[in-house]
């Protein structure tokens, strides 16, 4: 039978059993046959930089950002916290600023638009120091 946590304070409760069981486990295998798995967050709306800026402020160094082409969630930060691989991801839309790249293409087409990555983010995963106002 699965159990779903149906509150935030029961998932992390359950989270905190299974570490503690691997750690008084020493002989039994770990999930994924020991291996490290990533952790997705996604992030969207009003609070999606500042919640992203929060787990980067954790993070052991800092993360890697990238912007996708693609995709709802287009921009992406792999870190790590406290070693266990952590990937986030942000809609552009929701933190980035856009600009056209041109009125039409060659074919006709509608404009496309150019994202540009905020700066309160790109500071933070050079410095890992939280930027005034974020």
């Amino acid at each position: 039978m699965t159990i779903i946590p149906q509150t935030r304070v029961e998932y992390i409760r359950g989270l905190r059993k299974l570490a503690d069981f691997l750690e008084a486990e020493h002989t039994i295998p770990l999930p994924y046959h020991g291996g490290c798995v990533e952790q997705y967050v996604f992030f969207s709306g009003a609070n999606a930089l500042a919640d992203a800026l929060t787990y980067i402020a954790t993070m052991d160094e800092p993360p890697v950002v990238s912007l996708r082409e693609s995709g709802p969630f287009q921009i992406r930060v792999e870190g790590r916290i406290h070693g266990m691989p952590l990937d986030l991801y942000l809609r552009a839309e929701d933190v980035c600023e856009h600009r056209p790249l041109s009125s039409c293409d060659t074919c006709g087409n509608s404009p496309g638009r150019e994202s540009t990555l905020p700066a309160e983010l790109l500071a933070v995963a050079r410095t890992k120091q939280p930027v005034a106002g974020a």
